[in-house]
């Protein structure tokens, strides 16, 4: 019994350190990155398929990663694509009303709105941010689905389902995630509205979006592990 808790905190702790060098690796590799996020999705998804709770997560988060990645190489700079992705976005903030982050993403977005007209009022050539909008509602959404899916599994299969602390973690995660990508918007609307040249977050946005990114396969690698692996010694 002694030996199998240490195997399994063995194991765990190489799994940890391989991703740590998995994310070190894959920094600026964004296509390895998809690769392995793919990878290890399907892996989790193939290995927990009889577990309803860690399969449905899974789910939502490879849904969301998935139309980020539609979004980013097919979404357009150009009015009509701004004007559906901010009526997406609105009624996103609608369907997320009562999250936490609700008041912080919806000045984001009541900002976004005004420095666009303002770029399009002095025929400035307007920066992206309705991307990075789009990634907050979809992050918003993401946690919405967490937090209601054993809802959403008995909805849809009539089997019970719990609110696992893999579900709590990653809701975490994807807190701080528009956290960050909201400053990162508000210093772009600064920076190209008044003109004060500050790029802290700019600067540090892409290694933390890439270990939040990087943390949240862990995570759920992990979960998978602590359940295939054997149980800690008892009492």
């Amino acid at each position: 019994m002694i030996l199998s808790f240490y195997s399994k905190r063995l194991v765990i702790n190489l799994s940890a350190l391989t991703f740590a060098c998995f994310a070190v690796f894959t920094y600026g590799r964004w296509h390895y990155f998809d690769i392995f996020a793919i990878f290890v999705l399907l892996s989790a998804l193939l290995i927990s398929r009889f577990n309803i709770n860690i399969a449905a997560t899974i789910i939502i988060i490879a849904a969301g990663r998935l139309l980020e990645t539609i979004a980013f190489y097919f979404i357009t700079n150009m009015w009509y694509t701004k004007a559906a992705v901010y009526l997406i976005v609105l009624f996103t903030l609608f369907y997320s009303r009562h999250d936490k982050l609700f008041t912080l993403s919806f000045i984001t977005f009541a900002l976004c709105i005004a420095a666009e007209q303002w770029w399009y009022h002095i025929d400035y050539p307007a920066p992206e941010i309705f991307y990075s909008m789009l990634t907050i509602a979809i992050s918003l959404v993401v946690r919405k689905l967490l937090i209601i899916r054993p809802y959403l599994v008995y909805q849809v299969t009539g089997k019970n389902a719990d609110f696992t602390r893999v579900d709590w973690h990653i809701a975490r995660v994807y807190s701080i995630a528009i956290m960050l990508e909201s400053a990162y918007v508000l210093e772009y609307i600064v920076r190209h509205t008044i003109g004060l040249h500050i790029t802290t977050i700019y600067s540090l946005y892409p290694i933390l979006m890439h270990a939040l990114g990087s943390f949240t396969l862990y995570l759920i690698f992990r979960y998978v592990l602590e359940m295939r692996l054997p149980n800690k010694m008892k009492a």
